[in-house]
């Protein structure tokens, strides 16, 4: 076979190849008996896969031919509490695949790089709904646990309030104060002289809330109405838990009440937090947290830009599996 057999042999197996490929997409699950680890002796060793392994390269780089290698994750099944977590975002490492099961997730913290020839000989079925919008939520999620902000260590106890409050609320959402948390699309933190600052920190807790939650108000600033102060305040301070506050706004009727009290909800999380804190041996790492509740549809890209997102696995210890 001359030079030139041998090359049109390989571009049709490349071509062949791309074929394959043009059916593969994020989030699919393949059909492997285990995926490759590097161990500490530095030798390549098999991880099991008995639930399979997920597609976690993006769609565009494993049909475009110049890319030689597609990355693929562990399935793992996890218990419903768990499960619940990972689902609504609170926990990165773990990305759902609605399509393959309600607690199978792919796990990001074993992953592995395959040959994309490897690839197209195994078996393939769908891990997410063929949606766009929950494809790009699957990428999204994946894209997140490696770009998570690394809080200081200082912020950890101040933080553990909301660690209680998620983990302990997640199986109960049929209480008050989980039923609040439902609406509840995302915690984020804010420190108003930036995290390149020294401490202490002038942290700001936002609480985005799904689109209607807050009630449309032509004047978000009314006063607080005296009969729903003089149940919240003494001596001009808040004294009300989370949960009376949550119990008091599952059964309020009146948007200016409805919006008090969810700002109140918001308050009382930030004092716990900095209660929290200020018993610690980083007393001195906080100086103020302020709590600001706002709907979703309200939620700026410059205030995304300049805070973080909280998630339980950066409030809580590491887990061992």
């Amino acid at each position: 076979m001359d030079v030139t057999d041998g090359s049109e042999e390989e571009q049709r197996g490349s071509e062949d190849l791309q074929s394959k490929m043009l059916d593969f997409r994020q989030g699919d699950i393949v059909s492997v008996p285990a995926i490759p680890l590097l161990g500490g002796a530095g030798n390549v060793e098999d991880h099991r896969t008995p639930l399979g392994a997920a597609v976690i390269s993006q769609t565009c780089d494993l049909v475009q031919p110049d890319r030689v290698t597609a990355q693929l994750a562990l399935v793992r099944e996890l218990d419903p509490i768990r499960a619940k977590e990972a689902a609504s975002g609170k926990r990165p490492r773990f990305v759902a695949l609605p399509e393959y099961g309600a607690n199978l997730f792919a796990d990001l913290e074993v992953i592995a790089t395959v040959s994309k020839d490897y690839l197209a000989t195994l078996a393939r079925k769908p891990g997410v709904p063929e949606s766009d919008n929950t494809g790009g939520r699957f990428g999204r999620a994946v894209g997140r646990r490696f770009s998570r902000f690394p809080f200081p260590d200082e912020l950890h106890p101040y933080l553990k309030p909301l660690q209680d409050l998620l983990q302990s609320k997640a199986s109960k959402t049929a209480s008050p104060l989980g039923l609040a948390l439902e609406s509840v699309t995302t915690l984020r933190l804010e420190s108003t002289g930036g995290w390149r600052s020294s401490p202490p920190f002038n942290l700001v807790l936002l609480i985005v809330v799904a689109p209607g939650v807050l009630p449309d108000l032509d004047d978000s600033l009314r006063p607080l109405p005296k009969k729903l102060a003089d149940w919240a305040y003494k001596a001009g301070s808040l004294y009300r838990s989370p949960a009376q506050i949550a119990s008091k706004l599952t059964n309020a009727a009146d948007p200016v009440d409805l919006t008090h009290l969810w700002q109140m909800l918001g308050d009382a999380l930030a004092d716990n937090c900095l209660s929290s804190g200020l018993a610690s041996e980083h007393a001195t790492a906080v100086e103020a947290i302020e709590a600001e509740v706002i709907g979703e549809d309200e939620f700026t890209y410059d205030r995304y830009l300049r805070s973080e997102e909280l998630d339980l696995d950066h409030l809580s210890p590491p887990t061992p599996w």
